[in-house]
C-alpha cells in the first residue's frame, strides 16, 4: 500500500511538471521555428549560390 500511494504521489507531481514543460515548450517553439525557418533559408541560399 505505501509504495503504491509512493508511485501515485510520484505521478501526480510528474504530471504538473510536464503540463508546465509543455507551456514552456509551447513558448519556445516560437522562436524555434523562426530559427529553423532561418536556417533553411539560409543554407538553400548557400547552396544554390555554390552550385
Amino acid at each position: 500500500m505505501f509504495s503504491k500511494k509512493n508511485d501515485g504521489n510520484e505521478f501526480s507531481n510528474e504530471g504538473k511538471g510536464s503540463s508546465k514543460k509543455i507551456i514552456k515548450f509551447f513558448k519556445s517553439t516560437r522562436i524555434l521555428l523562426y530559427w529553423h525557418l532561418f536556417w533553411c533559408v539560409f543554407w538553400q541560399y548557400i547552396l544554390t549560390s555554390l552550385f
